[in-house]
């Protein structure tokens, strides 16, 4: 059977127990196109290329499976001591130049000469590592200007990049690589040849690792990172790290968005890191999000409130998406576990603030003003998200509202009227990233997140509102993921749903409290607002 241009299939009639044949038709076997696309099978990897990525570089993925245990891969793959040296024949010399944290560094790395006459390349990049609670590594890279470019290189960017290593079985995990890099230089065709050159060097890597675990026994005590001598040079080695330490500092803390233990038999594509998300969305249903789709049932004409950012679907502007995008607990969830498109919220989007200040603003809906301007029949849901950067405080405030009354007993009603305790154990965020690079998209996810979990939530209740203030900044993990999204916030288009827990069958099914999708964010534009 070959694959359509549609993209879509028509299922016939059978008889008996045969499986049903399918045509050209109807949109059941393949609904979306790939958001990979296999280009090559090559020394045991399979190369792919990622469709419709958006940016000037192509953005490319080797996945393999090695037999391995996941901790002693992240090792293997997080250390640049000796062992390195074995498997990877990229590498020259390296050195950590920062260490930010426990989940982040800074590092330099000169890569071999091995491309004509050209000058060998260096990258800066900074790494940023997580793990999931199904026993599964992430490694992030993307350049960053820390360090002067070394003597007699050229250097090279990596808009995004790093590894993903998922347990298939407790001695067997797929690996994969994913790259998108510039390789710097005078451009040209030779430039340009060597840029393919150099991306498929660092990607092919993972058959290295592969053969080095088939050829060896490994033990999980790792050397210290120590760069590799060249000839007639002089190394100078920063601030040593060990791989096992940087492990055992991250093993045990919760990675946002962290999914349930799956049972892996083969690593098949539709366990690619990124197939469960719901950012797969076309353009056309990204062109066609509903800007502000309240206003259509009169929110309008007894709302007048207005944010500083514009309604529509261009840049510095926020809609709401398709509520069905988001999934939440159904009726029978505690017996047959699954989840169902959400209906249509209860709160409706009203307008949205992007803030900049010295400090964290706490309680924006009372300066504002919410309680005196607006209708008393009205009730307020804000949620503001507070993210530290470069020495701020950015505020992305998002307004939500609703005339419907809220019933007494309800799981919103409880929400609104019990203690914080309560509160920090039901409230979700369902996050995705439609449009915008892969690291952003791997970092982010697509699960539900218990905020007050993971996160610092403040709560401000007024007469007719209450405020989730989520300071994003007090969990070393999401400062590291927002670390990652600020970088490229200019590019992304994100979708946020909030909801609530429910834990029992009376409180099912879970409703969709409100949906906002926000585009292409310019830090520049954040209006400056001091309490």
């Amino acid at each position: 059977m070959t694959r359509q241009g549609s993209w879509s299939m028509k299922r016939l009639r059978t008889i008996g127990k045969v499986a049903p044949v399918v045509e050209p038709g109807t949109p059941e076997a393949f609904p979306d196109p790939p958001k990979w696309k296999l280009v090559r099978c090559e020394n045991g990897l399979r190369f792919f290329k990622e469709m419709c990525s958006g940016s000037k570089v192509s953005v490319m993925k080797a996945v393999g499976v090695v037999k391995g245990q996941a901790d002693l891969i992240f090792d293997e793959i997080m250390n640049y001591g000796p062992e390195r040296f074995q498997w990877d024949h990229t590498v020259e010399t390296a050195s950590i130049v920062e260490v930010i944290d426990d989940h982040s560094d800074v590092l330099h790395v000169c890569l071999t000469q091995d491309w004509r006459y050209l000058s060998p390349r260096d990258f800066c990049i900074s790494r940023y590592w997580m793990r999931e609670d199904n026993g599964a590594y992430t490694i992030f890279y993307r350049s960053v200007d820390r360090k002067a470019t070394e003597p007699g290189h050229v250097r090279a960017t990596i808009h995004s990049g790093g590894y993903m290593i998922t347990p298939l079985t407790p001695s067997k995990c797929m690996v994969e690589s994913v790259f998108e890099i510039d390789a710097g230089g005078w451009p040209g065709c030779i430039t340009s040849s060597y840029g393919i050159h150099l991306r498929d060097n660092l990607l092919s890597v993972i058959a290295g690792v592969r053969d080095y675990f088939a050829a060896h026994r490994m033990n999980s005590t790792q050397s210290n990172m120590m760069p590799r001598p060249r000839e007639n040079s002089i190394v100078v080695t920063e601030e040593p790290a060990t791989a096992s330490n940087i492990r055992q500092r991250i093993a045990s803390t919760p990675f946002l968005g962290s999914s349930d233990t799956e049972d892996f038999f083969d690593a098949r594509a539709d366990q690619f890191s990124d197939t469960e998300s719901h950012s797969d969305v076309s353009d056309e249903r990204l062109r066609n999000a509903k800007a502000y789709n309240g206003h259509s049932d009169g929110l309008q004409k007894w709302c007048s409130f207005s944010g500083t950012l514009s309604r529509g679907v261009g840049r510095n502007s926020v809609s709401e998406p398709d509520s069905s995008l988001f999934k939440l607990r159904g009726k029978r969830y505690l017996r047959d576990g699954l989840l169902v498109a959400a209906e249509e919220p209860i709160f409706k989007l009203v307008a949205a603030d992007w803030y900049k200040s010295k400090d964290k603003l706490d309680n924006v809906s009372c300066l504002r003003g919410i309680s005196e301007k607006q209708s008393k029949d009205a009730f307020f849901f804000t949620f503001n998200l507070q993210v530290p950067h470069s020495g701020h405080y950015y505020s992305l405030v998002y307004y939500f509202a609703t005339r419907t009354k809220i019933l007494e007993g309800s799981l919103l009603h409880q929400f609104i009227h019990k203690d914080d305790n309560f509160r920090n154990q039901r409230l979700l965020l369902l996050p995705s990233v439609p449009e915008g690079s892969w690291i952003v998209r791997q970092a982010v996810g697509s699960r539900a997140v218990v905020l007050g979990q993971i996160l610092d939530c403040s709560y401000h209740k007024g007469k007719n509102y209450i405020e989730v203030d989520v300071n994003m900044g007090s969990s070393g993990i999401v400062r590291g993921v927002m670390s990652i999204v600020f970088g490229y916030i200019s590019a992304l288009v994100v979708d946020m749903g909030f909801s609530l827990r429910a834990e029992s069958e009376s409180e099912l099914p879970e409703e969709l409290l409100g949906a906002v999708r926000c585009f292409r964010l310019d830090l520049s534009t954040a209006a400056n607002l001091e309490r």
